[in-house]
């Protein structure tokens, strides 16, 4: 049976990487050791993005949920605080008509 040009070329290509593999093993293992780790960060980052894409989404009305981050100065120190005083949410809801509801 006679070979196609391209099944010819790439067995020759394979065998051409696998002599350069065993020649070469220190660059080799160094260079499918960082394509690994490049493709772990790679689907650990694509995982990431994926959740926080979807967080909320099994509530109703996701798209209206927002959150209130309150920043402050201690003692020249600046920081940021997920949440509110519990003040400012009682009379939030009366002041400001576009919120509905807070927890």
């Amino acid at each position: 049976m006679r070979l196609a040009p391209f099944d010819t070329m790439f067995q020759n290509y394979i065998k051409t990487a696998l002599r350069n593999l065993r020649r070469h093993k220190a660059h080799a293992a160094i260079n499918i050791a960082g394509l690994t780790i490049g493709m772990a960060v790679a689907l650990s980052i694509g995982i990431w993005v994926a959740d926080e894409l979807n967080y909320n989404k099994s509530i109703p009305r996701y798209d209206r949920i927002g959150q209130v981050m309150q920043a402050s100065v201690m003692g020249g120190d600046r920081g940021v605080a997920w949440g509110s005083p519990h003040r400012w949410r009682r009379n939030c809801a009366r002041t400001m008509p576009a919120i509905s509801g807070m927890s």
